[in-house]
């Protein structure tokens, strides 16, 4: 066993140091980072690494698991179950190295976080930086989010509430038969938990400001959000002449054009564009559009846009055990909200 270790500790110090570069991690922090601790944040939150046997908690696998069957159905309940069980046991049992140089890394990295508890690790906005920010920089950041002029402070919890009247909608669109039973049941949630704030740090831009966004995971409007966004992305006309995919799709369109003489190529970005639309603008668009909505859609305008109005005035979160109602715009993180802006920067683009 000495000898083992010998060995493992001649093959961690021969191996050269990784070079961090800077684009692959941000320091907002006056803290000095240890090297290997540098090494493995600069990896991002992509990167695998080799969870040990002390970080198994059998416990909250257990809870998690039952929470995500309650999504499956019945007869697959127990099938899943299994597999989990299997993968669970196979893995606590197999051999793990743990003296290799990434889980030298790895502890390096737990014990530095866990006696600087006051720092914090991000995802930036774009350009996949790892960003290390003190919690009371992070937190006064958000907090000048909530304090703008979009949010506006509540007085209590809204989630009973909210979760109340979404199984409401849910239940009348089930008698008015525009979902099945099964459907109804899955949309219906008894445990919703209020959405919550955080933000990716804009490292590409002065002050690095924050990119607000609301996780909308089991929240009390997440199912009615995804229904309706369901429809309108059905009824998205991807041929139309301003829409593009992603960056392959772009690439594939512009591939061979030359630029005629004389012309510029530009790029324009929207600034915040979730939280600039308008509620009024958003159902104004969508009833322009009826005509064809309607054609993918088991449901009248009347109550469709009742829904829509409905997530958009009651689009809340938490932060810090405080409540906030965001008064203006679409929340980042919302199903529905990429959806809205497709159609409402398709019309923009059309008719100004």
């Amino acid at each position: 066993m000495t000898n083992l270790k010998k060995i493992n500790n001649l093959k961690t110090t021969s191996i050269p140091n990784v070079t961090t570069q800077d684009r692959w991690i941000k320091k907002l922090s006056d803290k000095e980072i240890p090297n290997t601790v540098k090494s493995l944040l600069s990896l991002g939150s992509k990167f695998s690494v080799t969870t040990t046997k002390k970080d198994i908690n059998i416990d909250r696998i257990i809870a998690d698991t039952e929470y995500i069957l309650e999504a499956i159905p019945d007869g697959r309940k127990n099938v899943q179950r299994a597999k989990v069980t299997n993968a669970v046991t196979n893995y606590i049992h197999r051999p793990i190295e743990e003296n290799s140089l990434i889980q030298k890394w790895y502890k390096d990295t737990k014990w530095f976080l866990k006696e600087n508890n006051d720092l914090i690790i991000l995802n930036s906005d774009k350009g996949a930086v790892t960003v290390v920010m003190n919690e009371k920089m992070y937190n006064e950041k958000i907090q000048s989010i909530l304090e703008s002029k979009d949010f506006k402070r509540l007085p209590r919890d809204p989630t009973q509430t909210l979760q109340t009247k979404c199984n409401k909608y849910i239940d009348k669109l089930g008698e008015l038969k525009y979902i099945t039973k099964e459907q109804m049941k899955q949309m219906k949630t008894y445990n919703s938990v209020a959405p919550r704030i955080y933000g990716n740090p804009k490292v590409h831009k002065d002050g690095y400001p924050m990119r607000p966004i609301i996780s909308s995971i089991n929240s009390p409007m997440n199912s009615l959000s995804k229904f309706n966004a369901d429809i309108l992305k059905t009824a998205y006309d991807e041929e139309n002449q301003y829409y593009v995919k992603d960056k392959f799709h772009f690439a594939t369109t512009v591939n061979n054009f030359k630029l005629p003489e004389n012309y510029t190529l530009i790029s324009l970005d929207v600034i915040n564009l979730f939280g600039n639309l308008d509620k009024n603008d958003i159902i104004e668009v969508l009833k322009q559009k009826w005509d064809i909505i309607k054609e993918h859609a088991n449901i009248n305008m009347e109550l469709f846009m009742e829904i829509i109005l409905f997530i958009l005035n009651n689009n809340y979160c938490v932060f810090k055990e405080k409540y906030y109602l965001q008064i203006f715009g679409c929340a980042m993180g919302s199903k529905l909200s990429p959806r809205l802006a497709q159609y409402v920067m398709d019309h923009l683009t059309t008719y100004y």
